[in-house]
């Protein structure tokens, strides 16, 4: 690096509200729950998805456990929708 030294990489909690998304945690591959009727369980997965990014991990859905091959498009964009759109604006 060209006129000093490289820069200090600290890991500031808010340095993604400030500067965009960061790639500074790890990313793993959610596992989609299936309630007993082999339904998507919206729900858990919801919650599962929540507690991952509270504790600063990243989420790769649908693909890295082949659930997808499981799931019709349908199901994928509900679980999707539910778990990206505010629940104020989420269809009924």
């Amino acid at each position: 690096m060209r006129g000093g030294a490289p820069p200090h990489y600290d890991y500031n909690p808010n340095w993604s509200r400030q500067h965009g998304p960061t790639y500074h945690r790890s990313t793993v591959p959610v596992l989609t729950p299936f309630k007993a009727d082999l339904s998507p369980d919206t729900e858990r997965f919801v919650r599962q998805c929540k507690w991952l990014i509270a504790n600063n991990v990243g989420l790769a859905v649908f693909g890295t456990n082949s659930e997808a091959n499981s799931l019709a498009a349908g199901e994928r964009m509900e679980l999707l929708e539910k778990l990206v759109k505010p629940a104020s604006i989420r269809r009924a």
